[in-house]
């Protein structure tokens, strides 16, 4: 039996988008790892369509059981892997991030799409390839005997699986700079509280063993990798302080780096992160505006801000700083402010070394794009069906929700995704999130 689980390349993205932020599709080596430990003999590849044109990716497709993972920007190279590999006779698994909120939608809308995994996979998938998925299977979602579509309980994972290398063909093409690891899943200020409004973050807070990750961050740098990427949602002080304490003695040259919300950053939390060895941190500013910060559940504010760059600064950690445009409640003055303001870092902060920008969007399953459902204007403004659709006009969301939920123009807040972006020009490195197939050009 072959199990073959596809990354696909990009459908459409801004230059540079995915260079930065792009590794090895490591979510697909610890999969492949899970379906090993389960199915002794089972043959598993993952293939990674990074920068390759689709024909090359689809002459690869040859397994008894395909599955495919996808953002909402490779969505329909995902579905052209599935109806290829189904085709073919293959089994058909759809997975990741953009098929969280809309399992159930697309076995609606796709008959060649057989099961999709919501959440975590590594119990759903090993199920999957041996036969066994059903109703007990958790984060899966199936179609009975009788063609109804079901949902089965959601569960997360334990965290307890590490990954190598081994599955992923043809990996000599290219080496990214740092390699991911997935210590922590779901976000501690959402746990507490409530999630940001532009999050569709569907995942209690788990976190991995350190003594676990520092074998997992060993693993890698049998490969050759000595920075590693922390991609959980948030990392916070205790996990942080953790890592430090459990560090072996022949890992003090591994370099990091992290996510983290500008309010847990203190002297403690910022010398804690240089002691580790971090060379970056990605932060979430947003926007100065602290009304619009609460307003979209942001728990920093402008002062957290300030501190936690300046902080950053003097520990001689790089950021790589995120702005939005078009939150909800966003004026002229305050979008026009947002990038005064991030104008003034990059002048006063030299370690801020990148900027990500781009419109706030209204993806499925974020507080943005319900606001919009329930909003009967907006509602029946959009061309499609928000609530049967398994594919969205994020550029056409975007603008319904610029013209019912602020008092900005789109193409006005797109002028300053551009000139924010521009800041980095010789500097360092800019870039914004494309919205569609004809944005970023």
């Amino acid at each position: 039996m072959k199990v073959q689980l596809v990354r696909p390349p990009m459908n459409f993205c801004t230059p540079g988008q995915m260079e930065d932020n792009v590794s090895y599709p490591v979510g697909l080596c610890l999969l492949a790892e899970a379906v090993r430990e389960k199915n002794p003999g089972v043959k598993v590849e993952v293939i990674d369509g990074h920068k390759r044109p689709m024909d090359e990716v689809l002459g690869k497709i040859d397994g008894d059981v395909v599955g495919a993972t996808c953002i909402y920007s490779n969505y329909d190279n995902a579905l052209a892997v599935l109806r290829h590999a189904k085709e073919r006779g293959a089994m058909t698994v759809i997975g990741g991030a953009n098929v969280t909120h809309i399992g159930k939608r697309i076995l609606a809308n796709r008959e060649f799409v057989d099961l999709a995994v919501v959440n975590d996979g590594e119990d759903a998938l090993p199920e999957i390839v041996s036969g066994k998925a059903g109703y007990g299977t958790p984060n899966l979602v199936y179609r009975t005997m009788g063609g109804q579509i079901m949902e089965s309980p959601k569960r997360n994972a334990p965290l307890t699986t590490t990954f190598d290398l081994e599955d992923l063909v043809d990996r000599e093409r290219w080496k990214p700079q740092s390699i991911p690891v997935s210590g922590i899943r779901g976000c501690m200020k959402a746990e507490k509280s409530s999630l940001c409004d532009f999050c569709s973050i569907d995942h209690k807070l788990k976190v991995m063993n350190p003594e676990l990750m520092w074998q997992q961050a060993r693993i890698l740098k049998g490969y050759g990798f000595d920075y590693l990427w922390e991609v959980g949602e948030t990392l916070f002080p205790g996990y942080l302080n953790e890592l430090l304490k459990t560090r072996p003695k022949d890992m003090g040259d591994m370099k990091w780096k992290f996510y983290v919300c500008a309010d847990l950053v203190n002297e403690d939390f910022a010398e804690s992160l240089k002691q580790l060895g971090t060379k970056e941190v990605q932060m979430g500013i947003e926007t100065p505006n602290d009304n619009i910060l609460k307003m979209v559940n942001k728990k920093s504010r402008l002062s957290d801000i300030n501190r936690a760059v300046a902080l950053l600064d003097r520990k001689g950690i790089d950021i790589h700083a995120a702005f939005m445009y078009g939150l909800t409640g966003e004026t002229p003055e305050s979008a026009q402010r947002t990038y005064e303001f991030a104008k003034s870092l990059v002048s006063e902060h030299p370690n801020i070394k990148k900027i990500t920008t781009s419109h706030a969007v209204p993806f499925v399953g974020t507080g943005m794009f319900n606001r919009i459902v329930g909003n009967d204007r907006a509602r029946n403004e959009y061309s499609g069906d928000l609530e049967r659709d398994d594919k969205f006009d994020y550029e056409e969301l975007t603008r319904l929700y610029d013209r019912h939920f602020t008092s900005v123009k789109f193409e006005d807040m797109a002028k300053l995704v551009k000139q924010t972006r521009e800041l980095m020009n010789g500097r360092g490195y800019g870039t914004s999130f494309a919205i569609g197939p004809g944005d970023g050009k």
